[in-house]
């Protein structure tokens, strides 16, 4: 097992190289959407008009 932690902002990125990643996905989106979560594209959560993510801003998760 283990703990994902998210933060606002954060992506996740999984390899579909590897079966218990793919097999955990259903249940992570679950999990998340419980915890009040949404998911946009990367070009979303990027896009600078809409408050994203800052173009050479340097970020560090947990």
């Amino acid at each position: 097992m283990f703990r994902l932690t998210a933060h606002d902002g954060a992506i996740i990125l999984m390899h579909d190289i590897h079966q218990w990643s793919v097999d955990a996905v259903p249940q992570i989106i679950k999990n998340l959407k419980a915890q009040g979560y949404t998911f946009v594209t990367v070009s979303t959560l990027l896009t600078v008009q809409d408050g994203g993510a800052k173009a050479q801003q340097v970020y560090f998760g947990r």
